[in-house]
């Protein structure tokens, strides 16, 4: 079950580490010195190392706390691996991340959204079925796959199942542990709209996890039986 209190501190560490982001992007785009833009660029090589180097310079707004600044870098550095790619005017292909950051030229560089494909989907549909199955197990009830299925085909439960299965992600993120686009495909579930756009002024709050798991774990009482327990 979640921690409010671990819940809330984390969202503030991914507010801070995602306008860190945008700023970023934003210094190297205006930047024409191509050493600092090599020097920005590295952030999406070893972030937490880019972290430390660059701490002064990042605005307070955004700054973490010295304690934070593991799991801040944990949740920038996934960035580059959940939401955005790097793309540069580039004239010649590149064979890694680190060769093409390294070689982008001025203001040509800018982070473009990652498209989510259909394998990704389905991954954040897996994703969403063992954040059932776990709160199921949670509330001592008996976890059937096909029930568990069948749950998911409840699109009222689409959203609260989805932000729950992005926040349980959110917290082994910000670890290190990282889940790649499908992480995209669940917050989009719940932060864009049936058009396929981001809902205006959206934000993320615990007040909203928390009710998403309520609203899990009620369905999840009303819909599977106890846990057997074995005889003695």
């Amino acid at each position: 079950m979640f921690n409010p209190n671990e819940l809330k501190h984390t969202l503030e560490i991914k507010s801070k580490s995602y306008n860190t982001l945008m700023w970023i992007n934003s210094v190297i785009y205006k930047s024409r010195s191509l050493s600092k833009v090599r020097a920005f660029a590295e952030v999406a090589v070893d972030t937490e190392k880019w972290v430390k180097q660059h701490y002064a310079l990042i605005p307070e707004h955004c700054k973490p706390l010295p304690e934070e600044i593991p799991a801040f870098s944990h949740l920038l550095h996934s960035y580059f691996h959940i939401s955005f790619v790097l793309t540069g005017d580039f004239k010649t292909p590149y064979s890694t991340l680190k060769h093409a950051l390294l070689f982008v030229f001025r203001g040509f560089f800018y982070l473009s959204l990652r498209h989510v494909t259909k394998a990704d989907k389905l991954e954040a549909e897996k994703m969403m079925i063992a954040q059932l199955a776990h709160t199921a197990e949670r509330l001592g009830l008996e976890t059937d796959p096909e029930q568990l299925q069948t749950m998911l085909k409840d699109k009222s439960l689409h959203e609260p199942v989805a932000i729950c299965a992005y926040a349980t992600d959110l917290l082994q993120r910000q670890k290190g542990q990282i889940n790649g686009v499908p992480v995209l495909a669940l917050w989009r579930k719940f932060a864009w709209n049936h058009h396929g756009s981001p809902k205006k002024n959206f934000e993320l709050i615990v007040d909203m996890i928390m009710n998403a798991q309520h609203c899990i774990q009620n369905e999840l009482l009303l819909r599977l039986p106890p846990l057997k327990q074995p005889l003695s």
